[in-house]
């Protein structure tokens, strides 16, 4: 009996509405405002070719057909030079600096038009070894092949960014959605706050003594903890699920089920030794920061 009028009390509030109703407006201005980013891109580009050879021309002439990109000579978003030894060393699968990529630019999508040449190059090498294999005198063996494709791509990058005179590989620079970022902060930061207020509710009935005269009534302890722990569960679903029916990605929902679940059994642990609720407010605010830094930090390396 205690579990479903507390279940209900706790469920049917104009409060949690209100939260739900926020969440939605909030998602769909997330969405409006994350398509009116999304634009065709296009790239003002200058080549130099130092190795000035068959293959290096046809590197040239992959790059200047990409879709969205402009040959230049001033200008440019980004610059690629083309080594000297290109054509020898690409031949041999040796791809380390064959094209340096001087980035003028921080112009969204360079890092995913490097992917592109990448792709591409990469095809055409894959192409060149099985032909020369085919044609030569050696037994065609697939297995040790694709052990050597798989070498080749480990062990060398064909791009280098150089910026400040520093070279990073260019895998190394990812274009950052801000949207998920912006979404995940949202809803573990709503998520996790209706965590604290269903701890801070349960530290109220410890010091107030209502566990106690519960015990004597035969609701347990456990009986209360598990309502509340549905009851936020629930809350929180609904916070998400406005973002759900917006599309967006899944991996946020994820990360945040994931650490509002755990969130929520360490402030049930908090909550049981503290003897302050001033304390406890600080405390579970304090984890709170550390866990909206983690589900950052998941977003970007998952």
């Amino acid at each position: 009996m205690y579990i479903g009028i507390r279940l209900k009390s706790e469920i049917l509030r104009w409060s949690l509405l209100l939260i739900i109703e926020f969440s939605f407006t909030f998602a769909l201005a997330l969405g409006v405002f994350s398509k009116s980013m999304e634009s065709r891109v296009s790239f003002k580009v200058s080549i130099v070719d130092e190795d000035n050879t068959k293959l290096s021309k046809k590197a040239v002439a992959i790059i200047s057909g990409l879709s969205g990109v402009t040959l230049t000579r001033e200008d440019e978003d980004v610059k690629y030079t083309i080594k000297k030894g290109y054509e020898d060393n690409f031949t041999k699968g040796r791809f380390d600096g064959l094209i340096v990529v001087s980035k003028n630019s921080l112009k969204q999508g360079i890092s995913l038009l490097n992917d592109r040449i990448v792709t591409k190059l990469i095809s055409d090498y894959i192409y060149l070894n099985l032909y020369d294999r085919i044609n030569s005198v050696e037994s065609l063996s697939f297995e040790s092949y694709a052990k050597d494709l798989e070498k080749t791509k480990l062990n060398n990058e064909i791009l280098l960014i150089k910026v400040n005179d520093g070279k990073l590989a260019d895998n190394l620079a990812t274009e950052v959605d801000f949207t998920s970022y912006i979404a995940l902060f949202f809803l573990l930061t709503l998520s996790i706050s209706i965590s604290i207020g269903a701890a801070l509710k349960l530290n109220k009935m410890r010091i107030g003594g209502l566990l106690d005269r519960l015990e004597l009534s035969g609701t347990s302890e456990t009986k209360v903890i598990i309502v509340d722990f549905s009851a936020s569960c629930i809350k929180s679903m609904g916070v998400m699920l406005p973002f759900i029916l917006c599309g967006f990605k899944t991996k946020i929902f994820i990360i945040t089920a994931v650490l509002f679940a755990v969130y929520s059994v360490i402030s049930l642990l908090i909550e049981r030794v503290s003897k302050s609720e001033d304390i406890l407010v600080i405390v579970l605010r304090s984890v709170m920061i550390l866990f909206l830094g983690l589900g950052m930090v998941f977003n970007f390396y998952y």
